[in-house]
């Protein structure tokens, strides 16, 4: 579509993102909500597009006058001789557009327009002053003035909805602590469906915002921002050094000009540290609401569609505070296997490729972990196989190899998890896993693996258990508190021993040793294609 109207599709998607937005508001306003596209030929019909060739041929009433209609059906891949097209395509731009029109592009008095569409005259603020949420007209009077009886009963969802936007301090905390609660997975769980614009709001509180219609930015610098002096915008600046990710923070003429401007945040540190740092603590819980909303299906799909907190999740997992880090990088694998890549010149698919090398180069663990991870559930969207197979560069499959040769368990299994799942995209992939130094090397020894052999550190913080189908028992590795291992072997499915045989129960510290003494066979090797379930012990 983007060809149409000679833009690039960076471009042409923020500007029908932008004017979509401000067309909702509108017929909002209007008394008619947009709650779904009109659709013609059995496609959604894009409205941003019609408006444009309308307003460019002179208008509504010039194409109608002249018999246009017609004409504008090949852009909507529509046949000329498509009967009744033309006509669907007035009836919708009359339905949809042509008050829009009047008063954007013919600049017509809106309350005019409204007025003669039968729409809603916006109230004053002096009379709204006058009422009060608790008072309410009476029955018998809406009757004698012809008003309405039936009233619109308000959800709970509306009720936090409310909260959150009046941003009054109590109200907003109140608001956040339930929303904390309901987090959790429960029966009672938020579901961001009936109420999407939480996302919004909870994100507005945080500094990120909707750009275009319907944004909170005004909202927050002229009333929330005086009830709670707390400058989020600021906060971005001063932690997030990566310049690229900073783009994403908002326009340049909302930068702050007191940023910090040392590059190393870590010795020349402007904020106070911990629960001093308002910003920090609400954004941090905002952060946990949200993680948790992630771990729901019903939430991942209205969230992997949310670019604006894709853009907050950006910012967190670019963050100095290693917690926002972690918080980040986890939504942003929850939700990769609903996320659809942009085509690689949108800077949103540019700067997921920039969080995901980053990560794998990473000196966390648990980030380079979420790194493959994510790769791992991008790969499993139909839509974004092609985009992955054409632009992951050689230096990730380089990574993910090199990642197999560090003693972990953890590392290993997320690395040979990732390098699977790229096999199976084609020979495109196969190809840039063979290329890697020594890939097929590394590959042929880990066949042969013995686990004990990488030493107790690469079990930390994990437990592996071995399902024998054959009903064999083999041995349990775990680990205590204190990193030490300990071996649990089962009684081997034979005649009961000899009463000098017996188990003799060892107590130590964190961890109880069972030891059978007469026979001390030697540990089996662990065979990667066993199947293994890795618990993680927190």
């Amino acid at each position: 579509m983007a060809q149409y109207l000679d833009k690039d599709p960076f471009t042409y998607e923020h500007e029908k993102r932008t004017f979509m937005n401000d067309l909702r508001q509108f017929q909002i306003s209007k008394g008619t909500p947009l709650n779904r596209l009109p659709c013609i030929g059995g496609k959604e019909l894009d409205l941003y597009l019609l408006y444009n060739k309308v307003v460019s041929l002179g208008g509504f009433t010039k194409v109608s006058d002249q018999e246009l209609w017609e004409s504008l059906l090949e852009f909507f891949g529509l046949p000329a001789f498509c009967g009744q097209g033309g006509y669907a395509l007035r009836k919708i731009y009359t339905r949809c557009l042509v008050a829009y029109e009047k008063i954007n592009h013919g600049g017509e008095d809106a309350d005019e327009v409204l007025r003669g569409e039968g729409g809603r005259t916006t109230i004053s603020y002096s009379t709204a002053q006058k009422f009060s949420y608790g008072r309410c007209v009476p029955d018998n009077v809406r009757i004698t003035t012809c008003m309405e009886t039936t009233l619109i009963k308000q959800t709970d969802y509306d009720k936090l909805r409310l909260s959150l936007e009046c941003g009054l301090p109590n109200e907003v905390d109140f608001a956040l602590n339930v929303c904390t609660l309901l987090s959790n997975e429960s029966k009672h769980v938020l579901h961001l469906e009936q109420e999407p614009r939480l996302l919004d709001l909870l994100l507005a509180h945080v500094g990120i915002f909707l750009e275009g219609a319907g944004s909170y930015r005004n909202v927050y610098h002229d009333s929330w921002k005086t009830y709670t002096d707390r400058n989020f915008v600021k906060y971005w600046y001063d932690t997030v050094q990566d310049k690229e990710i900073r783009e994403v923070i908002g326009p340049d003429s909302k930068k702050p000009k007191d940023i910090n401007k040392f590059s190393d945040s870590l010795l020349f540190a402007q904020r106070n540290e911990g629960i001093k740092d308002v910003e920090r603590s609400r954004i941090l819980q905002v952060g946990i609401i949200l993680r948790n909303l992630s771990f729901e299906k019903h939430n991942q799909h209205v969230m992997a569609r949310h670019r604006t907190l894709y853009r907050f999740l950006l910012l967190c997992s670019h963050n100095d505070c290693s917690t926002l880090k972690h918080i980040g990088m986890d939504t942003l694998s929850n939700i990769a296997e609903l996320f659809n890549l942009d085509p690689i010149d949108y800077r949103s698919s540019q700067l997921m490729f920039h969080t995901i090398y980053k990560g794998l180069y990473d000196k966390d663990k648990y980030v380079m972990l979420r790194a493959m991870d994510i790769v791992e559930k991008l790969c499993k969207t139909v839509g974004n196989s092609e985009i992955l197979i054409e632009c992951l560069e050689q230096r990730l499959y380089d990574r993910v190899v090199a990642v197999l040769t560090i003693h972990d368990i953890q590392l290993l299994l997320g690395a040979l998890e990732l390098l699977l799942i790229l096999s199976e995209k084609g020979e495109v992939t196969c190809t840039h896993i063979v290329e890697s130094d020594r890939s097929i090397d590394v590959l042929v020894c880990l066949v042969t693996l013995d686990a004990q052999s990488l030493g107790q550190d690469a079990f930390i913080g994990i437990k592996i258990v071995d399902h024998a189908p054959d009903g064999i028992h083999h041995p349990i590795v775990t680990i205590n508190q204190q990193g030490s291992m300990a071996q649990v072997r089962a009684p081997m499915p034979t005649a009961p021993m000899n009463p000098q045989l017996q188990q003799q129960v060892m107590p130590q510290t964190g961890v109880n040793r069972v030891q059978t003494t007469p026979v001390q066979r030697p540990l089996p090797m662990v065979h990667l294609a066993r199947e293994y379930q890795f618990c993680y012990v927190n």
